[in-house]
């Protein structure tokens, strides 16, 4: 999506000063240094110079024009309105590019905290508590009950580690082999919304990126049915392209958009609602954007949350478990010497 971005910008900022469409491209060949970018430009040249249109040429390299945007630039080549719907696509990556960011940012410091705290214990269980062991052995010193309970662990650690390592892989496997299965797919995309604390957010994202994609696409003098197919490649979750599916139906048979959203259990009421104010004053496009905008702050404002509690919560686990290693490791040295705690 960023080379998508920068293409865009570039190809917007040439073609806004005036440069026809196949000198806009070859500048924009001359000034990109990606590879990839350069060969598809290239071709892009070779196609609109053959005579073909700009969105037939972006057809043709699906790695990097998605079905989204090859549709806009048609409709906005049938509108003579390129100049406008580029900026509306710069505008939406932007966007989408932000909001992701915002999520993977979010995710970043839990994790860090996560991997540092189970290699901490692992350092201390693996290499300083056969230490600790040995000590006690050369002086024949029975070892307290809390010590011994965190030595049997880390023995079981240190002679099942192979195990303990190779299980979690398995599981994974195993479970992206049933996750590639119809039935499991399935299975998995009726539950993942209903996930606690996460599923909600999920599905708002989710919501938020269909609603934002639809009313660009509208705007830009896309036909609703032509959007709502794009908005189908947007997502994997069967659960979701089954309701799209279900709405492409309706609309087909003249019931518009807001009617089958209000009478479909899976969207919110509200949603339907506003897609019914959007329809009675003629500006569908701009209320599905308002929706989205609407989503991507509810979608903040819990992940905010969701942080801010747990941090402190994987600082406590990771305090506590080291800390526990720490007191028992001091409570035997002071058994030893007999100095009262």
């Amino acid at each position: 999506q960023r080379r998508l971005l920068e293409f865009s910008e570039q190809l917007d900022t040439l073609l806004s000063a005036g440069l026809p469409l196949d000198r806009a491209l070859h500048v924009a060949l001359n000034t990109t240094e990606h590879a990839q970018t350069r060969a598809i430009i290239q071709g892009l040249i070779v196609e609109v110079e053959k005579g073909e249109s700009l969105a037939t040429a972006f057809a043709r390299h699906p790695a990097m024009f998605p079905r989204l945007y090859v549709s806009m630039i048609r409709a906005a080549e049938e509108g003579g309105l390129l100049p406008v719907v580029l900026k509306r696509l710069i505008r939406y990556y932007e966007q989408s590019i932000e909001f992701r960011s915002f999520l993977v940012a979010s995710s970043v410091y839990p994790a860090v905290l996560l991997v540092f705290s189970v290699v901490a214990v692992l350092v201390l269980a693996l290499f300083v508590m056969p230490r600790f062991a040995e000590m006690f052995a050369d002086i024949n010193q029975p070892i307290p009950l809390p010590a011994q309970i965190l030595l049997a662990g880390a023995g079981a650690l240190e002679r099942w580690w192979g195990v303990l390592l190779a299980l979690p892989i398995l599981c994974a496997l195993a479970i992206r082999l049933y996750l590639g299965t119809a039935s499991g797919r399935e299975a998995w995309h009726k539950r993942v919304f209903r996930l606690p604390l996460l599923g909600p957010l999920l599905f708002r994202a989710q919501l938020a990126r269909i609603c934002r994609t639809m009313g660009t696409l509208l705007a830009s003098g896309v036909p609703i049915l032509t959007a709502m197919r794009a908005v189908q490649a947007l997502s994997e979750n069967s659960l979701l392209l089954q309701a799209i599916d279900r709405l492409q139906r309706a609309v087909k048979e003249g019931k518009g958009l807001a009617h089958p959203l209000l009478a479909d259990p899976l969207f919110p009421r509200m949603m339907g609602q506003l897609v019914a104010i959007g329809e009675e004053s003629g500006a569908l496009d701009g209320m599905l954007i308002k929706i989205a905008d609407r989503y991507e702050a509810e979608v903040r404002r819990a992940t905010r949350t969701l942080m801010t509690v747990l941090e402190p919560a994987l600082i406590i686990v990771m305090g506590s478990s080291i800390g526990l290693i720490v007191v028992s490791m001091l409570y035997a040295i002071f058994s030893i010497n007999e100095i009262p705690l």
